[in-house]
């Protein structure tokens, strides 16, 4: 058989890779210049700057069906967080279980009471339950309603649930489903959330290494799609046995009227002489009203991210529009807890994506060959499928192309 893949996102070439590794043919149609989507690196200024602050958590299943991890070459974070408060001052939360050293700072910190860490090591235990039997654990509420519900005071719920797991789900709210706060919990406690040597790119870059490079056509943005034909613009049109969208693009298949909300990441750049520290964590803005999210300090997770003798700090932030007075409220927020060598911090780059993740107020992780069909021979990939993440776009490319080959 011969497929047309639209999209040349995560989710279509994992769609391209299924079909080709099954003796199928295809040619996979890209609206932008590059693969990858969401998940693509470039170099700036020496820098390997991701589009948007990205890691990958190397327990995703579908992650160890499609990628070799060894060549990949991951540099690691270190469990848990760094917290910053508003006043300045800042507190390190790990996870003693993986590191022992962690185990006081977890104890003596700000960030919740003797009880929430506690109930921290529990949660564990329901995420791991959830995982292994989905229907064991009630996920029909929130994750913040869960979370309060767990027992978890609000302390700990504004100090660090929120901090954290909004930047994990562009999501300020905790509005997320807890099934999707379960499903992830149980990845970042079971595995330590990485990159890849030369940046996240390298895993779309590895997807597509074993592809027909002359089966990939760039900058054919499709206009519509027919029982077995794609037309794109310019008038050239593709033919095929079957039709795999895994675009975000319901138009095409008139479900317009389902349409889905999305969520934007919004992450700036910086360079500097002097890291503000030494620390391999993420770090989680604890304060009411702050325009960060989450701080980064690339260059010490991964040395290649950026030039000898620099640092890269990427700086996660709530809001869509970047300018030089939102520069500057950055700074001025940074240097509560770093001083005043922020200053000295420059813009490399800054990346805005609209389309970050679906809205998860309800996910799956799982769907059958009906759920995907649409019609005669086409078939629906992409993570709004199942749910925003890696292993979601992976296993909603991989079912959508093995539901094909069925047919």
């Amino acid at each position: 058989m011969h497929f047309i893949i639209i999209g040349g996102g995560l989710s279509g070439l994992a769609a391209a890779n299924t079909v080709s590794q099954n003796g199928h043919t295809f040619q996979l149609l890209e609206k932008g210049t590059a693969l990858g989507g969401r998940v693509q690196t470039s170099k700036i200024n020496g820098h390997l700057i991701d589009h948007g602050f990205q890691v990958y958590l190397p327990h995703y299943e579908e992650g160890k069906r499609f990628f070799d991890y060894t060549s990949l070459e991951f540099k690691p974070f270190d469990p848990g967080a760094l917290v910053l408060y508003g006043n300045g001052n800042y507190d390190t939360i790990g996870d003693p279980l993986r590191k022992p050293s962690t185990v006081f700072n977890t104890l003596f910190s700000k960030v919740g009471s003797f009880g929430d860490k506690q109930r921290l090591l529990k949660l564990r235990k329901k995420a791991y339950k959830y995982c292994q039997n989905p229907d064991s654990v009630d996920t029909s509420m929130s994750t913040y309603e869960f979370l309060t519900k767990f027992g978890f005071k609000k302390e700990m719920i504004a100090n660090f649930f929120i901090p954290f797991f909004s930047g994990v789900f562009f999501d300020p709210t905790l509005d997320t489903s807890s099934a999707m706060f379960l499903f992830l919990y149980n990845k970042f406690a079971s595995s330590l959330a990485s990159v890849p040597a030369k940046g996240m790119g390298e895993l779309s870059n590895q997807l597509a290494a074993g592809l027909p490079q002359e089966n990939i056509h760039f900058q054919s943005e499709v206009k519509s799609i027919a029982k077995k034909s794609v037309q794109v613009a310019g008038g050239s049109n593709y033919l095929g046995d079957k039709i795999i969208l895994a675009a975000p693009d319901e138009k095409l298949l008139n479900e317009a009227a389902i349409k889905r909300q999305w969520r934007s990441s919004h992450t700036i750049y910086f360079e500097s002489s002097t890291s503000p520290h030494n620390k391999k964590l993420v770090g989680i803005v604890a304060k009411k009203n702050s325009i960060i999210n989450n701080i980064s300090v690339m260059s010490n997770v991964n040395s290649s991210y950026a030039p000898s003798q620099k640092h890269q700090i990427a700086v996660s932030i709530f809001g869509s529009e970047f300018s030089q007075s939102i520069e500057q409220q950055i700074k001025s927020e940074c240097k509560r807890w770093f001083g005043n060598t922020v200053d000295q911090w420059e813009v490399i780059d800054k990346r805005l994506i609209h389309q970050a993740l679906p809205d998860q107020q309800q996910v799956s992780f799982h769907f059958d060959k009906a759920a995907c069909k649409r019609g005669d021979n086409i078939y629906r990939a992409g993570d709004a499928m199942l749910n925003g993440s890696i292993d979601g776009a992976l296993k909603a490319g991989r079912l959508a192309a093995e539901y094909a080959m069925q047919d």
